[in-house]
């Protein structure tokens, strides 16, 4: 059975995601900073997304969005 490696990075990402919204929940870490950066380099990807090609004009949007909720939360 051929394994499909964006299942298991998708699956490692939810994971880790959860684990982080647990240890922010139980007041291990402050949650705020790591969100920040995490939501940051997101819309850094899809900014670059976007520059490499104007073809894909869809990129703007989320990078946009996430952008913004990284000056949010910062």
């Amino acid at each position: 059975m051929k394994r499909n490696r964006w299942n298991i990075l998708w699956g490692v990402l939810l994971v880790v995601g959860g684990a982080l919204l647990l240890l922010a929940a139980l007041d291990v870490f402050v949650a705020g900073p790591v969100w920040s950066v995490l939501f940051g380099a997101a819309g850094m990807a899809f900014v670059y997304a976007f520059v490499a090609s104007r073809e894909n004009w869809w990129a703007a949007i989320p990078a946009g969005a996430l952008l913004g909720l990284m000056a949010l939360i910062a």
